[in-house]
């Protein structure tokens, strides 16, 4: 046992240490770190003080499911509410989709004559939900494995596949006089002047048409230029008509704003559908977000209030009043306001609201915006209603940001945690601690990360070669993915203990309070000491050493002499630990400084 007292003449122990972990810092010169920062934290969650090996990653889908799904080449995924509490995943490909979820997939066959899809950018709407394609179509899908009456459009020009509003037809009876009848399978929602094509119909799929009435399941049609048609007969069998009018601007992305589908067109224009609708565009909703400034509109990302934020290349702008449509003048609130022409975001798949705040990756790193409550500076309200940070979220981890590509990168959150996949590693942020906590390992192939609620929430990571990796989910220290299982390294890096001084010191002794959550563990310490430099493995619980699994208070001696010392304390690729506290002990004094 230690003495409980020493004489005059005793170089007394000098004790430095951590009591818990709170967040990491890889900017701040270890020396310099206050209690409970660390300077490296590996695949670890730092939780409660707690620094703990992250769960690993298991196949989300089931194998036959994931086998299929990833011999397709994955373009995007979203979750897609279907009772509020147990969501679906959409998958798209370049020749089809998937809705899938933990139990199985269904396949959702593109329409015949789609053309194969390059990019695809998925958006859930209150109306349907959509997949932007440019250079491509936009198509809608329904709940279900099928694809509604309302297929896909692409834009300008009569005779490219473009199937907005589509009805099946049973007859076309036709008259001399150049008004054909036309009965349809069921109502639709077609309206008189709106224009049309006619798909199997023989003759009639010559031209396009124009409704001269509408009386439930049937219509009348003239030819657009009011000219008669030669060649045409009654037509019964197999055959369906689409409209020509008002039609969703093809896009590369879009968003759902205050009940409106929002298109950017060109390089600063929005174009704006009418309230529920989303292939129905008036001319005159259309928006110039900071006309010629600032590069082009690259991502948009919707507010509680229907509000709505702009980003561009170079700067943040906020549309309010989306859902009334009325400027001041017409008794409403539509503004467009400046933020900031100091910041912008390209990575739209980083963009995060997560309560009163939205974090996003631009290329200054990672930032948030502080939406302030109604009443004390609503959105919509004065330039005052939003603040940026003048610090980024991401200051203590700066130097990692410059490896961040900002046209992969995609982040979700989860469960008071901010994850921003940079294309190789997950770091992770906590909102709760305002720190962050790690930088994950990831199986390669990883492509997107996205949040959904299936039983509970749930992080998924869409992968390429795997289709669908849930995280947070593997018990053990493993990364599963398909076909194949992957240990990982998790480790934590401490600051130097110095002991409020940089004279020289003679470190004799550590104690680590930690637990082994496995069967088997490994658990490895190592101490590295500054002037002089030594690196020495204090703790070595591997091979026939293996710990079992319970509570540990471990304590090693140290020979090790220098300014400072930081220990970096690992599982070295095995099993799941937790470190709670860290002690070292040293000796001071001009014998200890006599020996350097």
């Amino acid at each position: 046992m230690r003495y409980r007292s020493y004489g005059s003449f005793d170089d007394q122990p000098i004790l430095d240490g951590d009591e818990g972990f709170m967040s990491m810092n890889t900017m701040t010169d270890p020396s310099q770190l206050e209690n409970g920062l660390v300077t490296e934290s590996k695949n670890m969650r730092l939780t409660k003080g707690v620094a703990e090996t992250r769960k690993g990653t298991a196949l989300y889908l089931p194998t036959a499911s994931s086998t299929l799904i990833a011999q397709e080449n994955i373009l995007d995924a979203i979750s897609v509410g279907l009772d509020g509490v147990n969501d679906d995943v959409l998958i798209a490909t370049t020749t089809k989709a998937f809705k899938a979820n933990d139990q199985g997939h269904s396949i959702i066959t593109y329409p015949s004559g789609f053309p194969q899809v390059q990019n695809a950018f998925l958006l859930d709407t209150r109306v349907n939900t959509l997949m932007f394609s440019d250079p491509g179509p936009t198509l809608p899908f329904t709940l279900d494995a099928t694809l509604g009456n309302s297929v896909l459009r692409l834009a300008d020009g009569e005779s490219e596949f473009k199937h907005w509003k589509q009805a099946s037809v049973t007859e076309i009876i036709y008259s001399a006089t150049g008004t054909h009848s036309v009965t349809l399978s069921h109502n639709t929602d077609l309206k008189i002047g709106e224009k049309i094509k006619i798909v199997n119909g023989a003759g009639f799929s010559n031209f396009a048409w124009e409704v001269s009435n509408v009386s439930e399941n049937s219509i009348q049609i003239v030819s657009t230029d009011n000219s008669t048609k030669s060649n045409l007969s009654t037509q019964v069998g197999n055959m369906y008509l689409y409209s020509l009018a008002d039609q969703c601007p093809p896009a590369k992305f879009a968003t759902w704003a205050g009940n409106r589908l929002i298109v950017p067109v060109g390089v600063d224009e929005l174009s704006i559908s009418s309230s529920l609708s989303t292939h129905d565009f008036p001319v005159t909703n259309k928006l110039v977000i900071g006309s010629g400034e600032s590069g082009d509109i690259q991502a948009l990302e919707p507010l509680a209030d229907d509000g709505l934020i702009v980003f561009k290349n170079h700067s943040i702008h906020i549309v309010s009043g989306v859902y009334e449509m009325k400027g001041a003048s017409e008794g409403g609130r539509l503004a467009i306001t400046r933020v900031t022409d100091q910041l912008g975001c390209t990575a739209r798949d980083s963009i995060q609201v997560i309560g009163d705040e939205v974090i996003f990756l631009s290329p200054q790193g990672i930032y948030g915006l502080t939406l302030n409550a109604k009443g004390a500076g609503g959105v919509g309200l004065p330039p005052q209603a939003i603040r940026v940070s003048d610090v980024p979220l991401s200051k203590n981890i700066n130097n990692h940001i410059e490896s961040f590509d900002q046209n992969t990168s995609s982040a979700c959150f989860h469960r008071g945690k901010y994850y921003i996949f940079n294309g190789s590693d997950i770091f992770v942020y906590s909102t709760l601690t305002q720190g962050w906590e790690s930088i994950d390992s990831v199986p390669v192939g990883a492509k997107k990360l996205i949040s959904i609620n299936n039983q509970k929430a749930r992080l998924l990571i869409i992968h390429n070669t795997s289709s669908i990796l849930e995280g947070e989910a593997n018990e053990l220290g493993q990364d599963a993915s398909l076909g194949q299982t992957e240990s990982y390294e998790s480790s934590i890096t401490t600051r130097e203990y110095r002991s409020n001084t940089y004279d020289n010191k003679h470190y004799r002794r550590v104690q680590l309070s930690w637990n082994a959550l496995d069967a088997t563990n490994n658990f490895e310490v190592t101490a590295n000491t500054n002037n002089p430099d030594t690196t020495n493995k204090v703790i070595d619980y591997q091979g026939s050493n293996l710990v079992a699994q319970g509570n540990y208070s471990t304590r090693a001696n140290l020979r090790s002499r220098g300014e400072s010392i930081s220990l970096k304390i690992s599982n070295n690729n095995l099993g799941r630990i937790k470190v709670k506290r860290v002690l070292v002990e040293a000796s001071g004094g001009s014998r200890a400084n006599n020996k350097l």
